[in-house]
């Protein structure tokens, strides 16, 4: 029903409402803008102040994480649980700072090894170099493995994921990081993850993923643990959003 008003007032108000409103989108969406790049600045500042910190130590400060590197705050809970926990074997999907830190709390334990799955050459050089200049590259296996289509119960899985040998993790992994393949390859491109690996997984065995606070992951999450019922799964809210899961054992969360 439309409401007429005299000289035409209505529509003025009308009018003058959708501009109103507009003019209030247009600004909270330059606010959000806004409050995202101070958050990122607030963040390479206390980074930066952190460096200043090693730097006044002696120590050799890391490089800054970028937005599409891994959190600090992910970083922090990945390290302390590699120094809590002291794991044999670290396989991670993907490599760059998080490789570093894993290698650096690694190496406190001289019986620890990582073995990391990196599809671009670039990328592999980069990170052998940045391990190598703080002189834990030998702690690190790091192989370039390609992306290429995941074979699952007898039906191509519509993903890709690392090429790897099964030999690779005769060993038995206590801790699993995926954080690659990105998510530009496929929303669900971490999900072989499990599919391949879960019977490699010691018992007690620990899954990091990042990024939980996307569509994909939780998603992959969900599936994980229908797949597996004896996974254990806890959220923690950090920046990206993380997802630990374990599989049953003496130390189950």
């Amino acid at each position: 029903m439309e409401v007429f008003f005299e000289g035409g007032t209505g529509y003025l108000l009308a009018g003058s409402s959708i501009f109103t409103f507009t003019v209030i989108l247009v600004y909270l969406f330059r606010l959000e803008k806004i409050v995202r790049s101070e958050s990122q600045q607030i963040k390479q500042n206390q980074e930066a102040l952190l460096s200043v910190h090693l730097l006044l130590s002696g120590k050799k400060p890391l490089p800054q994480s970028t937005s599409w590197a891994a959190a600090p705050d992910f970083l922090m809970l990945l390290v302390a649980d590699i120094v809590e926990r002291s794991p044999s074997f670290i396989v991670e999907a993907g490599s760059g700072l998080t490789t570093l830190c894993m290698a650096l709390a690694l190496a406190r334990n001289p019986t620890g090894k990582i073995l990391a799955l990196e599809h671009r050459s670039q990328s592999r050089a980069a990170t052998l170099d940045l391990l190598s200049s703080y002189g834990v590259d030998q702690l690190v296996d790091l192989r370039e493995a390609p992306l290429v289509p995941v074979l699952e119960k007898k039906r191509l899985y519509k993903g890709r994921w690392y090429d790897i040998h099964p030999g690779l993790f005769s060993s038995g992994i206590d801790l699993l990081v995926v954080d690659g393949p990105p998510a530009v390859v496929d929303p669900l491109a971490r999900y072989p993850a499990l599919v391949l690996l879960y019977s490699c997984l010691n018992p007690g065995a620990r899954i990091f993923l990042d990024d939980y606070h996307r569509k994909g992951e939780v998603k992959i999450v969900k599936a994980w643990l229908k797949l597996f019922p004896d996974l254990h799964m806890r959220y923690v809210a950090t920046s990206k959003g993380l997802a630990i899961l374990e599989k049953s054992g003496p130390e189950a969360l």
